[in-house]
């Protein structure tokens, strides 16, 4: 095993795959977040652990197939991690985006719209709490203080107006699967 304080040994081919795999590695994690900050954030990741294995991967084998397992791992760890305070996809809608990701063009617009479309129904007041989270990046705390409600209740608020965008967007999928 190699020691963390080591600087990486990586051969010439495996660079050079590491670096032409980038933009489909980043494609693969963009389409299952839709976030770009996430998707740079898992890309890091993902490389980081690529390149501490890379003596794990045979030369010959399909360097994309072991890569994009690498990335999925890391999206399913970055999900759990961040399931607690960000908008995140029921398993079984996240399972949907994966099975139709092969059915669709390529086109991060159109799996967008369906958020776009249900954000369009929130509430003024959801809305603006949505924009102070997530665009300024306040925490609930900062939040409560300037609402001059508690953390709890500004969490609850959320954790209310998240599952209303869940359901927003599975029913929008659901139908559209129909």
């Amino acid at each position: 095993m190699q020691d963390k304080n080591q600087p990486f040994q990586l051969d010439e081919e495996f660079v050079e795959m590491l670096t032409e795999a980038q933009q489909k590695i980043h494609g693969f994690i963009l389409k299952r977040l839709v976030d770009h900050h996430q998707t740079n954030e898992v890309l890091q990741l993902t490389n980081i652990v690529l390149c501490r294995k890379a003596n794990d991967f045979q030369i010959g084998t399909n360097f994309m197939a072991w890569a994009l397992t690498v990335a999925n791992f890391q999206i399913l760890s970055f999900r759990k991690n961040q399931s607690r305070e960000r908008l995140i996809f029921s398993d079984r809608t996240f399972d949907q985006i994966i099975e139709e990701d092969g059915k669709r063009p390529d086109d991060t617009s159109f799996r967008l719209s369906h958020l776009n479309e249900c954000l369009k129904k929130i509430d003024k007041e959801n809305f603006k709490l949505l924009k102070a989270r997530y665009e300024r990046r306040l925490s609930f705390k900062e939040i409560a203080n300037v609402s001059h409600k508690t953390s709890n209740a500004i969490r609850i608020q959320m954790h209310r107006i998240r599952n209303q965008l869940m359901i927003c967007i599975e029913k929008r999928m659901k139908e559209e699967l129909s």
